[in-house]
C-alpha cells in the first residue's frame, strides 16, 4: 500500500469531515416556546415487598411391572437345587 500524500491535488488524500451544524434546544424542564403545555400527572410509585415461589412435587408415577421370567430350562427349582435334588448324575 502506498503512503498517502497531504497535497490537495492528490485523488487518495483523506479530507476531514466538516463539523455538523449546531442546533440549539431549550433546556431541559423549560417548555420551547410556542410548545402546548400539559399538566404534569402524579407520579406513581409501586414497590413489591417481597415474592414467595414454591415448587409443587410431581405426581408419583408408579414404576413398571416386571416382566414375568421365564422359568429355567433344566426345570429345577432353587430350593431342588441347593438340596442337591437335581436329578442328574454327578
Amino acid at each position: 500500500m502506498e503512503p498517502r500524500s497531504d497535497r490537495p491535488d492528490d485523488p487518495h488524500r483523506v479530507r476531514p469531515i466538516p463539523p455538523a451544524p449546531y442546533i440549539a434546544l431549550p433546556p431541559r424542564g423549560i417548555p420551547a416556546p410556542g410548545a402546548p403545555t400539559v399538566p404534569a400527572e402524579p407520579a406513581v410509585h409501586i414497590g413489591i415487598g417481597r415474592i414467595e415461589v414454591r415448587a409443587v412435587p410431581a405426581p408419583a408415577v408408579p414404576a413398571p411391572a416386571p416382566e414375568p421370567q421365564a422359568p429355567a430350562a433344566s426345570g429345577v427349582s432353587l430350593a431342588d437345587y441347593l438340596r442337591g435334588d437335581d436329578g442328574g448324575p454327578r
